[in-house]
């Protein structure tokens, strides 16, 4: 500055103390204020004029300089503790958050053609001050020469790299900015022609320090040295404009462009822009982080600074943010910036009972009983929609792991699954529990394809790639799947006659069960899954359930007669309101005899025939008969693999017996003789199949339907008649057919049989 030769020419007043600390003096040109938080710093030409308009504002709004003034292309700009100004020809601006982080981000880069923000945020709080923003001849708050032009002059400042954005540098330096009277901390300073000589004494204070020997400020020791390996004066930190100040673990001197920090231990780095906004925030070395330890790093993306307790991470989009503890060491345990997670786009905040910190592509979550961990993608969706740390989840206690096929991370209170063709989804509580006990995602269920969702009741239900499980009150978590899932679905889920699962599914002999609220489901590998409930589960539980002497269903409840009617393996189970269950047992001699036991076999199809002709009317006799003649007494391979007792041609014709169709050869009368060809012929699941198939093949299910081929044998009286009817429709090719069945019934008296 030259002293009194200078650009702010001699001194016109003396030093006045500010409210909170800190002094100011006027000069010709312009004013000095001082703090020891901020130093010794000049304002003066039309960022002067734009600071001394603000009034009360200056000092609770922008706080003090904290750096001299720097030229940029169109302009000048100068830092202050909590904002900055902005100057072109067409006045002051104040910068504030976004646009004063842009200067700090720019600084970054050693940038120095840097426009302002169009319109940068003004904190002026009367139309009176901004009139005052522009420079004039008359202009004389903090200048008492003519007005400046965008050539304005600078003092200590030289063309160095943008300066640092606004923000609270410390407890103290914000105390230094406050005031309870604006007025009387920072005076007009617009001189009266009788202004003040001003004092020829030799400097016995900062102010006037930095007016006789800012020329004269000099780096020594460690800091000259890391000050000379930047360039020094020519470097992005410009010229020192405070001496070495004293400060927790050692001493910094502070520069136009930043500060640099000594400690013994860790020796001499700088910190400047951005990194230095956000370090200062923190309270610089007087804070949690410490004494720098090593300088700013780059790394793809941008750059990245160690301190004694922490690290600060600067990138262009997102500005300079501090990472420790616990947090900073999940993040580089996943390989900090090079990781899913990118760059920090904020600092650690505090949430319900820990704390979260986010990222560009993700957040770091630490609780104390938990620790640190990253959730990130669509884990971190879920957990959002699920309240996040404040939900039902809590907090991570683990990192993503990975899984065949997908990934899963646990949480407090839960866990969230993923899988590229489900996405995620929450898994907990009793469900949680079940899903467990089944294996989770290698059990039958697979993934999770849904979070829970509410059904009747007050139940909830959670769908799986295989299954599903549901809960209820009273009742608990189960799982179903598969034909027990179907057949839960054919009686209408939940709010149909089996409402809620109570069990899991059972094994038992050549089958499973499992129990619901209103019933039983059955399965075995013969006749597949069925429900059984009200009085004919009674009446099935009274006969021993499925090891007594009706096995296992083969139907659900049908319509019969008057009532119901139920088909299991060895008979059936009839209900009809006001009388009750009646159970009908069938094939009540066990296993197929042996073959030659001619007896034996008309026993053990009686009872197949006896149900055939109550259900569809075909006479007993006539059945047992046929299917001697048309299986071989059980012995002919259609038999004995497909279950086939009377040859019945494919296809089913809407028959709910039938299984499937297989190809055999087969002895047909043509043209006055026998012929081999190759028809498709009906598949069963059991003999009873075949026997009520045989039933539903001659009635067409309606033993009254006039339109059938063989409603004519329905209207005869005997069983003789009956064959010949339908042999005459065309049953069978061969000429005596007719008179072979009646053969078989008046040998073995199967008349005997008829109900």
């Amino acid at each position: 500055m030259d002293g009194a030769d200078g650009e702010l020419g001699l001194a016109t007043a003396s030093e006045t103390p500010l409210t909170g600390g800190g002094v100011w003096q006027q000069f010709q040109h312009g004013r000095i204020y001082w703090s020891q938080a901020t130093g010794a710093h000049a304002i003066k030409g039309g960022i002067g004029d734009t600071y001394v308009a603000l009034g009360d504002a200056a000092l609770t709004k922008l706080g003090l300089p904290t750096y001299d003034e720097v030229k940029l292309p169109d302009g000048w700009y100068q830092q202050f503790q909590n904002a900055g100004i902005y100057w072109t020809n067409d006045g002051g601006k104040v910068v504030t958050g976004d646009v004063a982080a842009k200067y700090a981000a720019l600084g970054k880069t050693a940038s120095t053609t840097a426009t302002a923000s169009s319109t940068p945020s003004a904190i002026n709080a009367t139309s009176a001050a901004d009139a005052t923003t522009k420079t004039s001849s008359n202009s004389s708050a903090a200048n008492t020469t003519s007005a400046k032009s965008t050539a304005q002059p600078t003092t200590a400042a030289t063309s160095s790299s943008t300066p640092i954005a606004s923000g609270s540098v410390s407890a103290s330096s914000s105390s230094s900015a406050s005031t309870t009277n604006p007025a009387a901390a920072a005076p007009s300073t617009t001189q009266s022609p009788n202004a003040q000589t001003p004092s020829t004494q030799a400097p016995t204070s900062a102010i006037a320090d930095a007016t006789s020997t800012a020329q004269e400020t000099t780096t020594v020791g460690a800091i000259a040295v890391w000050y000379n390996s930047l360039g020094g004066v020519n470097s992005y930190l410009g010229a020192p404009t405070s001496p070495e100040i004293p400060t927790t673990g050692g001493v910094y001197q502070v520069f136009q462009g930043g500060r640099i920090y000594w400690n013994e231990a860790l020796g001499a780095y700088d910190v400047h822009g951005a990194v230095l906004l956000e370090y200062l925030s923190l309270n610089g070395s007087d804070g949690e982080l410490g004494m720098p330890a090593t300088p700013e790093v780059p790394v793809p993306g941008g750059t990245y600074q160690v301190f004694q307790n922490g690290w600060i991470y600067w990138s262009e989009p997102n500005g300079a943010h501090w990472l420790h503890g616990a947090t900073l060491a999940e993040y580089q345990a996943i390989a900090g910036t090079n990781s899913y997670l990118g760059f920090p786009t904020s600092d650690e905040r505090s949430a319900a009972g820990g704390t979260v910190q986010d990222f560009e592509h993700g957040k770091i979550y630490w609780n104390p009983s938990t620790g640190a961990h990253a959730v990130h993608g669509a884990v971190l969706t879920e957990f959002g929609n699920n309240g996040a740390e404040g939900g039902w989840l809590g907090y991570p206690t683990t990192d993503e792991l990975l899984l065949a096929e997908g990934v899963v991370q646990h949480f407090q209170g839960g866990n969230v699954y993923w899988n590229a063709s489900t996405g995620a989804h929450v898994v907990r509580g009793t469900i949680g529990d079940t899903y467990a006990a089944n294996g989770w995602e290698w059990g039958f269920l697979g993934y999770p394809t849904s979070s829970e969702r509410p059904v009747s009741n007050g139940g909830v239900v959670q769908d799986f790639q295989n299954g599903k499980i549901y809960w209820s009150p009273g009742n608990g978590a189960y799982a179903i799947h598969n034909a027990v899932l179907t057949e839960y679905q054919n009686t209408g889920w939940e709010w149909g006659i089996l409402g809620f699962p109570t069990s899991e599914e059972q094994s038992l002999d050549n089958g499973i069960v499992q129990h619901f609220q209103g019933g039983l489901v059955y399965w075995s590998p013969d006749v597949g899954a069925h429900a059984i409930h009200g009085e004919i589960l009674r009446a099935l539980s009274a006969n021993d359930w499925e090891w007594g002497p009706l096995g296992y269903p083969t139907t659900g409840e049908l319509p019969g007669g008057e009532g119901v009617v139920q088909y299991f393996q060895k008979g059936n189970i009839s209900w009809v309101a006001g009388r009750g269950a009646v159970v009908n047992v069938i094939n009540t001699g066990g296993p197929k005899p042996a073959a030659g036991d001619e007896a034996g076999y008309i026993r053990w199809v009686a009872g197949f025939a006896q149900e055939e002709q109550r259900r569809y009317g075909v006479p007993a006799a006539v059945s047992i008969a046929q299917s001697i003649l048309e299986s071989g007494w059980g012995q002919s391979s259609l038999t004995a693999v497909d279950n086939n007792y009377f040859g019945i041609k494919c296809p089913a014709y809407g028959s709910p017996f039938v299984s499937g169709c297989t190809s055999y050869s087969t002895n047909e009368w043509v043209n006055g003789g026998y012929v081999t060809i190759q028809a498709g012929f009906r598949s069963y699941n059991s003999p009873a199949d075949s026997f009520l198939d045989h039933g539903f093949f001659l009635s067409l299910g309606d033993p009254t339907n006039s339109a059938n081929r063989y409603y004519p044998a329905f209207l005869t009286t005997n069983d003789r008649d009956f064959v010949r009817a339908i042999a005459a429709a065309g049953y069978a090719t061969d000429p005596t057919y007719a008179n072979k069945i009646i053969g078989f019934m008046d040998r073995y008296n199967l008349y005997q049989y008829d109900v």
